[in-house]
């Protein structure tokens, strides 16, 4: 064995602080420690008291972008809470009916956890059914007025004119007035005047023959009542067509700082449901919603995140176990990374102040590439210690030579992250500035905790007690014997495998990240099969009634919209400058009435008879009339007639005048009864939003008094292609349109340029500091190599799984460019401090295996998820930093090789206190001071000769 060619004690200025650093360390490792322990706890405590949570996609948002602004208007006028859906499903609707019935008034009484409440729509609200006969045509109120004005007498008190003898006398008048009339309208006139007749002749015929069947004489005053009724008195709940499945809207009541939004009335709700479950077995009940669907996907991805982290630390600490074989170090490495991500959350809480859906990803983050700069530490310093070097001189020179690497393999990868801050999705850039601070951070604590923890542990120690890790020896010979080969098959393999990664598409559809069997999705999904329900709507905002009707009127000649709903229609269509002089006179005239139900005697008084005689007459004379006409209708009223006076005649002159007496109170009744009616909806105050059911009114008028249209798509609009021809179509009616749809749409098309644009800056930051690092292209454009050609390897290899792109794994992009910068920045740091043809020394493959692996397990503990989102993430960066572990470990280091065997043939190096340089007549490059120990900078202790 020959000793390795890094000479101890030899440093550059530039690595002075770290040398002084780590020598204040090893000199004080106890307080060194405590500061540490101590500033970890402190900031524990400022992030358990001082750092919130922002849990919805919206929060992920910039809050400048235009499409964000229309959405915080519409939130601002109607609350940025969307709705619950409780979805009852059953074969009968009345037993669906009973179980609205049940829950609602339930959710109503409990105002901590739920509001606005809408289970169906209740038109008896008593504002509006006193203004009913402002819901009626200008036509149709006139007609009332007609029918009025023939009861004028008797609406001012004159109730003897109102007598069966009189009302026939009235119709045969009315007969001869139109006969006579040269007016257009005369024919149609006196067409109802024949219906009248025949109403009044079948009624009195029915009643004659038994007194129980009583019909109203009254058809116009019936006709309108019933239409009044139609809009007042109604409990439509709300169910679908088919009567299979009814539907309960409710709003949470969200506490800001619950990391999982609505879950309070989450919980709350389904607890309910449990019970009336067992109550209504017949029934099937479901809770859905986009709070639901977020709640859900929260709860999975804490769980999968507590889970997933429980298993990466500790498996990243068996890792370390297995490769440095032994348990003090690997335990030296957790201690050092506990220190950093306690005081990552100081600096969130600081800098940011908030963690997100996305940046609550930095624990899994850090977990997998802060305890890379731990593993290049220690395999260095057992390195020198099995070299020959005791504690003190190995610590030192492990800080003033592997030091080089972690802080440029650091500062590369929080760029890489930091990058992030200057995309337009703030989501991302919140994830880049906490996990690119946290870089710094494990930086940071690795020179200091590391050196005290080995000052104290160690120094009791010789160095054949200590383990002698992983080194590589039968990789490293393939790559330096047979680099030409090695180098044409991995060039190979990556260009074929790559051609697959063309198949990798992006897909936003924010379902697929669900669990499959998530109830929530799945109710989801049934809701929109058998309804009209869908749980995605876009909004458009009216300044006006009018202009919501009239954008109602446009959304619904659009093909890809299924149905509208706005508040506006519910207000009376006519203005009231053209109907409520005419309400006035009707209020008026109907000031006067006597009690409903009153009979005829009791209005004219006792010395009101009957008179049968009179009575028959006043038939007779109109029968005869009739009897004279060609008309249809005046016939039927004819024969109708002719009916009753046949059975009129058959009755004795007691049973006559009691069929006429009871008739007539019967009809009395029966029109007080209508005209009380008329007046109960003749409130002469325009009707007014205020007029309307909290619950309706509050959702469908904002604070400021803008109304909202509601536009439901005709197809299901989760996935990309269908979502964008919905956008795009309401944007034709409404550019300003807002709501989930519009806004999943522009947060996945910001959140994909968000993620390029990182990956690109990132790339060229990187690119920057490799050149300040090592002052030479070909080095910088080498220590890409891993990112890039790794990058085309694990798109491959998605494509050929068959894994797509989502806005969960997206983060692959800067991830995979940070982890392959910092596998190929140690590789080219070992190159350069080597003299003869290279070799990859045995620390740099232990480290960069150790670090790889470390990574695969602290990222792939998240495909124990059910989550969808997160299993492929996990999945996708197992994948990607495999691909940059094989990139580093045998194509990089086969090509060094092949430079080496080169560049020593034509120049050959000697060293000096500034560094590698090339010998007389050579060439001009100089290595960076940092790189310019001629010893290989990895290798693990002393190392065979091959």
């Amino acid at each position: 064995m020959s000793r390795s060619s890094f000479e101890p004690g030899r440093h550059t200025s530039a690595l002075l602080p770290l040398r002084s650093i780590t020598r204040w360390g090893m000199r004080y490792p106890v307080a060194a420690l405590l500061i540490a322990f101590f500033s970890a706890v402190a900031c524990i405590g400022y992030a358990l008291h001082d750092l919130g949570f922002k849990t919805k996609r919206a929060d992920l948002i910039d809050p400048s972008a235009d499409y964000h602004r229309r959405w915080i208007s519409f939130t601002e006028n109607f609350g940025d809470e969307s709705d619950m859906i409780v979805v009852v499903e059953g074969d009968h609707p009345e037993k669906i009916k009973k179980v609205l019935d049940d829950l609602g008034p339930q959710l109503e009484a409990d105002k901590q956890n739920f509001a606005q409440v809408l289970y169906r729509t209740d038109t008896d609200a008593p504002e509006l059914r006193s203004k009913g006969l402002q819901y009626l045509s200008p036509d149709e109120l006139d007609q009332i007025e007609r029918e009025l004005s023939e009861l004028s007498q008797v609406l001012k008190g004159n109730w003897a004119l109102f007598n069966l003898p009189a009302i026939y006398r009235g119709l045969r008048h009315k007969i001869e007035r139109t006969s006579k009339s040269k007016a257009p309208e005369s024919p149609q006139i006196l067409e109802g005047i024949y219906q009248q007749t025949i109403i009044f002749a079948d009624s009195l015929n029915k009643f004659s023959q038994q007194k129980s069947e009583f019909s109203s004489p009254w058809r116009n005053m019936s006709e309108i009542g019933q239409e009044l009724r139609a809009r007042s008195g109604q409990e439509i709940h709300l169910m679908n067509d088919a009567g299979t499945m009814g539907f309960l809207r409710v709003r949470p009541v969200v506490e800001e700082n619950d990391f999982s939004g609505a879950s309070k009335s989450i919980v709350r709700l389904r607890s309910l449901l449990t019970t009336l479950q067992g109550r209504y077995p017949d029934t099937k009940l479901g809770l859905t919603g986009i709070p639901v669907l977020e709640y859900d996907e929260m709860q999975q991805s804490q769980q999968a995140m507590l889970m997933a982290s429980i298993i990466s630390f500790a498996g990243v600490g068996v890792l370390l176990i297995v490769g440095f074989r032994g348990v003090r170090h690997p335990l030296m490495a957790l201690a050092m990374l506990a220190v950093a991500m306690a005081w990552s959350l100081g600096v969130a809480t600081g800098v940011v102040g908030h963690l997100n859906i996305l940046s609550v990803s930095f624990f899994a983050i850090l977990i997998g590439l802060g305890i890379d700069f731990a593993i290049h530490y220690l395999a260095r310093y057992l390195e020198l210690r099995h070299g020959g070097e005791g504690l003190q001189p190995a610590v030192l020179d492990t800080s003033t030579s592997v030091g080089a690497g972690i802080i440029t393999a650091g500062i590369t990868t929080a760029l890489a992250f930091f990058c992030a801050a200057f995309t337009d999705f703030l989501g991302v850039a919140e994830l880049g500035i906490i996990a690119g601070s946290g870089i710094l951070l494990c930086v940071v604590a690795a020179f200091l905790v590391l050196p005290a923890l080995l000052a104290l542990c160690d120094r009791h120690r010789e160095p054949q007690q200590l383990p002698i890790p992983f080194q590589g020896k039968a990789l490293k010979r393939l790559t330096s014997r047979h680099p030409v080969l090695v180098v044409i098959l991995c060039l190979a393999v990556t260009g074929y495998v790559g051609m697959f990664g063309f198949n990798v598409k992006y897909d936003d559809n924010l379902l697929n990240l669900q669990a499959e069997d998530l109830e929530s999705v799945n109710v989801q999904k049934r809701v929109f099969d058998q309804s009209d329900g869908s749980l995605l709507y876009a909004v458009s905002l009216a300044d006006s009634p009018e202009q919501a009707r009239e954008l109602k009127r446009e959304f619904e000649k659009l093909q890809g919209v299924k149905r509208v709903t706005e508040l506006a229609s519910q207000l009376p269509p006519y203005p009231p400058d053209k109907t409520m002089l005419q309400v006035q006179a009707i209020n008026a005239r109907l000031a006067k009435l006597p009690p409903p139900n009153s009979a005829l005697r009791q209005l004219v008084g006792k010395t009101y008879e009957a008179d049968p005689e009179k009575f028959g007459l006043r038939v007779e004379e109109l029968w005869e009339q009739l009897q004279d006409s060609t008309s249809p209708v005046a016939q039927a009223a004819y024969a109708a007639l002719d009916q009753f006076l046949d059975r009129f005649d058959e009755l004795t002159l007691k049973e006559q005048i009691r069929l006429i007496e009871s008739y007539e109170d019967r009809m009395t009744a029966d029109l007080l009864g209508k005209l009380h009616g008329l007046k109960q909806h003749s409130n002469v105050e325009p009707v007014a939003v205020t007029d309307f059911p909290e619950s309706v009114r509050s959702r469908m008028v904002g604070k400021s008094g803008k109304w909202l249209v509601q536009i439901f798509p005709a197809y299901e609009i989760w996935d990309h292609e269908p979502l964008e021809k919905f956008v795009n179509e309401i944007r034709k009616v409404d550019p300003n349109v807002t709501g989930t749809p519009l806004q999943n749409y522009e947060a996945a098309r910001q959140i994909a340029h968000s993620y390029r644009t990182v990956a690109g800056y990132a790339l060229l930051t990187v690119f920057i500091v490799l050149l300040l690092d090592f002052h030479s292209i070909k080095d910088a454009l080498l220590t890409l190599l891993p990112p890039l050609a790794g990058g085309a390897l694990m798109m491959g290899i998605l494509g050929i799984l068959g894994v797509d792109l989502n806005p969960a794994n997206l983060i692959v992009l800067p991830l995979v460019i940070g982890i392959g910068v910092d596998d190929g920045v140690h590789v080219v740091h070992d190159f350069r401090q080597q003299t003869s043809n290279y070799r990859m020394s045995a620390s740099t493959t232990n480290a960069i295996v150790l670090t790889s692996l470390t990574s695969m397990i602290g990222f792939g503990s998240m495909m124990v998820a059910s989550h969808r989102g997160l299993y492929s993430l996990g999945l996708v960066l197992v994948v990607g930093v495999g691909a940059c572990l094989f990139v580093s470990l045998v194509m990089l280091p086969a090509l060094l090789t092949l430079f080496s065997r080169d560049s020593r043939r034509k120049h050959p190096w000697k060293f000096t206190d500034a560094g590698r340089v090339p010998a007389k007549g050579g060439d001009k490059h100089v290595a960076t001071p940092q790189a310019s120990r001629p010893a290989a900078s990895h290798s693990i202790g002393i190392e065979a000769s091959d």
